[in-house]
């Protein structure tokens, strides 16, 4: 027998008292109302779904993704013809659907960054925020909301009037968004800065002053990657320098008049970063690591990690992803508790890795398909994971279908838990119930 709540010795108190025997010997969770549940492991395979074109209005070339938790829905920007366009989509299990998309703005757009911000005080209402350019070097942004299957969207604004190479993560501690980017009107270094979105408004207040990371001219788009870990709000950044990848820690030292500490310059890689699009960095948040993805001149693709709790990283051994990798994009799967890597390489497919982390050792899983067709002409996959539906979704250019922008589901493999709930003394009936994750 197990006493549940107040010392069954003293009078004129309710005891309530979890009976039953679970006969297959599997561990239970003692209930508040007296119950017992039984706790069943249920493994789901890894799987994929068929592409589902998104748009069929002409050929797109780079995207970006986001999921809105508080929707369940997945959001996509992508440049169509040099519009940004913008479309909400449904996953259920491995199957996506899309609304309708829309046309936030007709001038040439790229380097797109999606992120959900819930609601807080200073926000109001769930948002989603595209992060970008237009034109040449306008660094910009549009805040937008889901309604249903639809996005609405606000106008498009301006951060910074020289600014490629952007990412753009969430600070959700003292919620601010930063941005990192690279300064085409001083020397193209990297620098970082702040913006503040306006209470029940679609705009974002006036920008922080930009903060320089690094006096390192950078000459390619893409080969900006920026991170914020929830464990300790700060950010890692990686860039190239002096034929090199360099990274530093950050963080908000001042929300209110935007600035930063920057902290000391530690080396990822003593090699080249080549190509535009070819990495991203991943927090995991259950090993409290960041996770580096990347691709240099001379080796392929890698995956490094570190932690960010010293002033500086410090990088375990890096991994090889694959000496032919391609465009790549990272996210986190919460479900099997692993960062997928999503790529091409020279056979033009889409394809995956999974990376475990162990601290900062990681261990890189086999190869799996998931587009046995030619994805090439992606300038920047979109990717992100579903939680609730514990199935990541991969954006791309449909070579197969006049390039046209479209999403394809896929899960690793990870485990579900199924509780049976023994009947309660006063309710004889039991209950089982299904629970994602474990």
């Amino acid at each position: 027998m197990l006493v549940i709540g107040n010392n069954p010795k003293i009078t004129r108190q309710t005891n309530l008292i979890a009976s039953g025997t679970l006969s297959d010997g599997t561990p239970v969770v003692v209930n508040v109302d007296g119950t017992v549940s039984s706790v069943a492991q249920t493994t789901i395979n890894a799987s994929s779904g068929n592409p589902q074109t998104a748009d069929t209005n002409g050929a797109a070339i780079e995207y970006a993704a986001c999921y809105d938790s508080t929707n369940d829905k997945v959001v996509c920007f992508y440049n169509r013809l040099n519009d940004l366009v913008g479309v909400v989509g449904t996953v259920n299990g491995t199957t996506i659907t899309f609304g309708t998309p829309v046309t936030i703005s007709t001038s040439t757009t790229g380097d797109h960054n999606a992120l959900f911000i819930p609601s807080t005080s200073t926000t109001g209402p769930n948002k989603v925020v595209w992060i970008g350019k237009v034109g040449s070097n306008t660094g910009s942004y549009c805040v937008c909301e889901v309604n249903g299957t639809s996005l609405t969207y606000g106008s498009v604004g301006t951060w910074n009037t020289g600014a490629r190479s952007i990412k753009a993560a969430y600070d959700s501690t003292n919620d601010r968004i930063v941005v990192a980017y690279r300064d085409t009107a001083v020397a193209n270094y990297p620098k970082v800065l702040m913006l503040l979105l306006q209470v029940g408004t679609s705009s974002i207040g006036t920008p922080g002053s930009p903060d320089n990371v690094a006096s390192s001219t950078i000459t390619d788009d893409g080969q900006i990657s920026l991170a914020y870990s929830s464990h300790n709000s700060k950010f890692l950044i990686t860039y190239p320098a002096s034929n090199q990848i360099k990274s530093n820690i950050l963080f908000i030292s001042n929300a209110g008049s935007g600035t930063f500490t920057i902290n000391g310059q530690v080396t990822v890689s003593t090699d080249a970063i080549t190509g535009p699009n070819y990495g991203n960095i991943v927090y995991d948040p259950d090993q409290q690591v960041m996770v580096v993805v990347y691709r240099t001149s001379s080796g392929g693709g890698f995956v490094k990690a570190t932690g960010t709790d010293s002033s500086t990283p410090a990088y375990g051994s890096g991994q090889t992803i694959h000496a032919s990798m391609l465009t790549a994009n990272a996210v986190y799967d919460s479900a099997a508790k692993k960062v997928v890597v999503f790529y091409t390489r020279d056979n033009g497919y889409g394809l995956y890795k999974d990376i475990t982390a162990n601290g900062t050792t990681l261990t890189v899983g086999a190869e799996q398909t998931v587009l046995a067709q030619s994805v090439s002409g992606s300038n920047l996959f979109g990717l992100v994971h579903d939680t609730e539906q514990n199935t990541n979704v991969a954006f791309f250019r449909r070579v197969g279908d006049s390039n046209h922008a479209a999403g394809v589901c896929f899960q690793l493999q990870h485990t579900v838990c199924l509780l049976y709930t023994s009947p309660s003394p006063r309710d004889q009936r039991g209950s089982r119930v299904a629970a994602s994750g474990c």
